[in-house]
């Protein structure tokens, strides 16, 4: 499969993929299977979710499709007549970004490398909303789009390439509003100069900006951008690639770059860590950190890399102690570990991409496959508060303790079925009597093991669901508080 640009999660299981070379690809995470969608264009840049569950897929050089999952049919519609020619029909043809029109649902806007388009799904007419400029070089940089956010005033801000900084369009007034962070580089030709790569509205009156130089704040009101800075003047490198929180919300953030940085909870001491050269041979892919563990028994710190060797182990000064290699099915394969838990007996239990499940021994410093006659597929495992772990299974969550497995919740019960369908692998940490799970991506539910009832407890804002933002993860205190991470 050629190199993604982009994903969408339909379901629990299936997810579309955009690549370069092979188009439209789906994704079954329980099967690992994939498949290339039959007739599917290639050049996919981004992928959008309608609310009839059909997609809109933004190309590079060929326009945008509308793809009809049921019928496997595809509409193409061209931004300019295609010249036939690459970097010509790169330039006038290539959709790099797709957002939801919040004042007329028969709208998508469209970010392209020559500018805002709004386009009408249901006559396919679209209308141009370029910036102008006094400055041609800046006028092309301004309408190189590649991220987009839209806000409760009325106002959609796109990140761009080469210099274009920030945008601000205003929907009612048609008026733009350019925003460089960087001015020492604004004159400068660099690929990456003042480029806008991510935006979140994190309120109505800030965005945060991942940008070539790092995490921004923008504050709409001042029109004033901020590095994002921790206690004590720290800062977080640029291009980071991923966020987790521990149980004791320590920040853990992993860069295209840089390997490992390590925030702790208080904001007040950082360290950035280099990954070890991986034994495993072929490197062929980046190593992606997916999950971290400090264990209190064995003092020691258990990171999970994928595409690496799977299994790395540091001591509490992070001094590299061992390199453990999971051996999967397939032997021309990198491990893809994605979880893992300490039981009661201090055993670490990592489930891999294939569903299998790994038991390392910390003393004997071995490695084991483990089958049980309860399930044969693990698709997650969860750690908690009451030295229990619980994986998530083909048959349901399991429990396991003193060497017992506790079947908790069958997916096979009717009062289970927002358990089943919803998109879960979001489970939080889970206590002694109720666990809280994700569902349809913006809702939260408390789910209790004693009874075994399901009881709404939260959803994300409007203007969180309006862009398109889901729950990926759930933090519990021991207090019952709890907080959620969201992309």
């Amino acid at each position: 499969m050629g190199q993604y640009e982009s994903f969408i999660q339909i379901s629990d299981t299936i997810y579309y993929l955009a690549t370069f070379s092979d188009g439209l690809v789906q994704l079954n995470i329980l099967t690992d299977q994939i498949v290339k969608i039959k007739n599917s264009p290639s050049n996919i840049a981004t992928i959008f979710k309608d609310k009839d569950a059909s997609l809109w897929l933004g190309s590079f050089s060929s326009g945008i499709f509308h793809y009809f999952p049921n019928t496997n049919k595809f509409e193409q519609t061209l931004l300019m007549p295609l010249l036939n020619d690459f970097y010509e029909d790169l330039e006038n043809n290539s959709v790099t970004a797709i957002l939801k029109d919040n004042n007329n649902d028969s709208n998508l806007w469209l970010g392209t490398r020559i500018g805002l388009f709004s386009f009408n799904k249901i006559t396919k007419k679209m209308l141009a909303y370029p910036i102008k400029s006094n400055l041609p070089q800046k006028e092309s940089a301004f309408n190189l789009i590649i991220s987009m956010c839209a806000d409760n005033a009325g106002n959609i801000w796109t990140g761009c390439l080469k210099g274009g900084g920030l945008g601000k369009f205003n929907v009612k007034n048609k008026i733009w509003n350019n925003y460089i962070f960087n001015q020492e580089d604004a004159n400068k030709k660099g690929y990456r100069s003042n480029t806008v790569t991510n935006i979140l509205l994190h309120s109505n009156t800030t965005l945060l900006l991942s940008t070539d130089i790092g995490l921004l704040s923008f504050d709409v009101s001042k029109n004033e951008f901020k590095k994002y800075i921790l206690k004590n003047d720290l800062e977080i490198e640029p291009y980071t690639s991923h966020l987790m929180i521990d149980n004791y919300f320590n920040w853990w953030i992993s860069h295209q770059y840089s390997g490992l940085c390590y925030i702790s909870s208080k904001q007040n001491a950082i360290r950035n860590i280099q990954l070890p050269p991986q034994k495993f041979k072929p490197d062929e892919n980046n190593s992606v950190i997916l999950d971290f563990y400090f264990s209190k028994r064995h003092q020691k710190y258990f990171i999970l890399n994928t595409n690496h060797d799977g299994l790395t182990i540091y001591d509490t000064d992070f001094k590299l102690l061992e390199q453990v290699t999971l051996a999967v099915f397939n032997e021309k394969r990198e491990p893809f570990p994605i979880s893992m838990g300490e039981d009661d007996k201090g055993m670490i239990w990592i489930n891999e991409k294939s569903d299998k499940l790994f038991v390392y021994n910390p003393v004997r410093k071995e490695v084991e496959n483990h089958e049980n006659s309860h399930f044969s597929k693990c698709y997650k495992i969860y750690r908690s508060n009451n030295n229990c772990l619980y994986f998530k299974t083909e048959k349901g969550l399991f429990r396991f303790k003193n060497k017992e497995w506790k079947l908790e919740i069958n997916l096979n019960s009717k009062g289970n079925k927002p358990f089943k369908y919803s998109n879960i692998g979001l489970v939080s940490n889970i206590k002694k009597s109720f666990l809280l799970f994700a569902a349809s991506n913006d809702s939260i539910f408390r789910f209790d093991l004693i009874s075994k009832k399901n009881t709404f407890e939260f959803q994300l804002p409007d203007f969180a669901v309006k862009n398109g933002n889901y729950i990926c993860q759930i933090y519990v205190d021991r207090k019952e508080k709890y907080g959620c991470l969201c992309v």
